[in-house]
């Protein structure tokens, strides 16, 4: 669930969280992810009225605006983190539909090691509210899926990465290296599957010029 529409961009009021909730409700869905960022407190409430459970993430994820590196190793950068992570648990923590804190989203491995950072999020999080597990959006290898309580893949292999048949070479790393982790699988992208095509990518008929 992210933070804009096609109309309002960012600026989404109460009718369109609740034109939002209602679709939601109308795939017959019970839960979802206020990703990487979190909302106005009215989703949350609503949330609450409504039965429906999320997972709040904070604003760890990878930026384009950084290239390839997702992460610098500086205090400023950490001690703002931790702070940012603190003021969500402590607005949200009172929200009886929030089921989970969310460390991090897809991270760029490259860059300084993230791991002991993240292993400080966590610690801050269970110390803040030990009743609610932590969990993470990854789509890389490393010691970053072993630190969250709970770690959703999502790893689009054959879509932004190899083919579609690399999706067993992963579940069988899967099965066979990190069969102990409590893990989910993220499933699809932007769209309907029953939109989607294997249709070739076409050629363009003359080259791009600015």
């Amino acid at each position: 669930f992210h933070h804009d529409n096609a109309i309002v961009g960012g600026r989404l009021t109460a009718e369109d969280y609740d034109a939002d909730l209602a679709r939601i409700r109308d795939v017959g869905a019970n839960a979802l992810r206020s990703a990487v960022m979190p909302h106005a407190q009215y989703l949350y409430d609503r949330c609450d009225e409504q039965g429906m459970l999320v997972w709040i993430d904070i604003p760890f994820h990878s930026a384009s605006f950084l290239g390839d590196v997702a992460y610098f190793a500086t205090p400023l950068f950490e001690e703002n983190g931790i702070e940012q992570l603190r003021e969500i648990v402590a607005q949200n923590i009172n929200h009886p539909s929030v089921l989970m804190w969310g460390l991090f989203s897809r991270l760029r491995p490259r860059g300084d090691d993230m791991a002991p950072y993240i292993r400080r999020l966590n610690d801050t999080a269970h110390a803040m509210d030990p009743s609610r597990p932590t969990v993470a959006l990854s789509d890389q290898d490393g010691e970053i899926n072993f630190v969250t309580d709970l770690i959703v893949w999502k790893q689009t292999v054959g879509w932004n990465r190899g083919t579609t048949d690399d999706v067993a070479v992963w579940r069988d790393q899967l099965r066979r290296s990190w069969s102990h982790l409590r893990s989910g699988v993220s499933y699809g992208g932007s769209g309907f599957i029953g939109h989607k095509s294997y249709t070739a990518q076409s050629e363009p008929r003359a080259n791009w010029m600015p």
